[in-house]
């Protein structure tokens, strides 16, 4: 039984009674505003210590039950509280499943960042040591310069000495004139 039937409760004493509106909010001394808004089953205009106090006096004045009327107007405020709670948890948990669904798409992002600077990562660097140029698949390398491996590479014109280093670290010192650097496969290359 919600607030609605309570308001129902009243109206039809009053009017049992023979009373309109005017006549009630006379004899209470509520405002005749207040009494339409509580017939119609809505309590929640003023604060709760009101309308108890409400309640107590048109209790009284229409000689109705009035521990009847206030355990009326509890039970359905409690039911609203619970309602309103369970709508807290409900938009509480829709806040945190937006809240874990966004940090898991970051991660997602960042992982993806990570595994594609990875497959991005050069196999080793072949540095050119030698006082001339030389040639890596068509590719001109001028002395002291240094460039990412991705793939197998044939290198031409190597005159003294090419350096080739490994992400690893290991670093391993050619000094044939034509050779080929076979990779392991694991970079995709730029």
């Amino acid at each position: 039984m919600g607030w609605k039937e309570l308001g129902k409760i009243m109206r039809e004493r009053r009017q049992e009674l023979g009373w309109d509106l005017s006549e009630l909010s006379y004899r209470t001394n509520i405002s005749q505003s207040k009494l339409e808004m509580m017939e119609a089953g809505d309590f929640s205009f003023d604060k709760d210590f009101y309308m108890k106090v409400y309640l107590e006096r048109i209790g009284k004045v229409l000689e109705l039950n009035t521990e009847r009327l206030l355990a009326l107007y509890e039970m359905e405020k409690r039911e609203q509280k619970k309602e309103v709670k369970e709508e807290v948890i409900l938009r509480d948990r829709g806040i945190a499943f937006y809240i874990i669904s966004a940090v898991m798409g970051v991660l997602m992002v960042l992982e993806a960042v990570h595994i594609e600077r990875i497959l991005t990562l050069p196999y080793a660097y072949l540095k050119n040591t030698s006082p001339g140029v030389i040639t890596v698949d068509g590719r001109k390398v001028l002395p002291g310069q240094e460039i990412p491996i991705y793939k197998n590479i044939r290198v031409n014109g190597n005159s003294s000495e090419v350096i080739v280093r490994e992400i690893s670290g290991r670093v391993i010192r050619v000094r044939i004139r034509n050779f080929e650097v076979i990779v392991g496969g694991r970079g995709k290359g730029p």
